[in-house]
């Protein structure tokens, strides 16, 4: 697994998920309050889970969500709850962030244990480590 830390509204850092299937960004919604987002609870949303099923999810729109110094695509995120997720990850999660939240390509160092964001190649062109 890949943890970033993610910042929303200057809240956080907040511990997500990278998922490369990930469709959007979604945010637990304890998480989501804490960092001032507006939520649209009558915005309903359906999110593929894990198991293959779609799980029922709403809006929450926000000012600013970024990795490192990386300000990330998203204005807008599903909310779930994620209450019991770090009992079966066995670490805490505030969500997941899919790889098209980021502007430009994304690239796994698993030998370094780094996530790189930006412009290719990494990290001589100074790419941005986000994790």
């Amino acid at each position: 697994r890949v943890v970033i830390e993610i910042e929303i509204n200057g809240s956080g850092p907040y511990p997500f998920l990278l998922d490369s299937a990930a469709p959007m960004l979604i945010i637990d919604e304890e998480v989501a309050r804490t960092a001032g987002c507006r939520l649209y609870p009558e915005e309903r949303v359906e999110m593929p889970s894990a198991d293959g099923q779609l799980a029922a999810a709403y809006l929450t729109r926000f000012e600013l969500a970024k990795a490192g110094d990386i300000r990330l695509l998203a204005e807008e995120a599903a909310v779930v709850d994620f209450r019991g997720y770090d009992t079966w990850l066995g670490e805490p999660v505030a969500g997941l962030c899919g790889l098209g939240q980021f502007p430009g390509a994304v690239s796994l160092d698993m030998e370094a244990g780094r996530v790189y964001a930006g412009a290719i190649p990494w990290p001589e062109d100074g790419g941005t480590a986000i994790a």
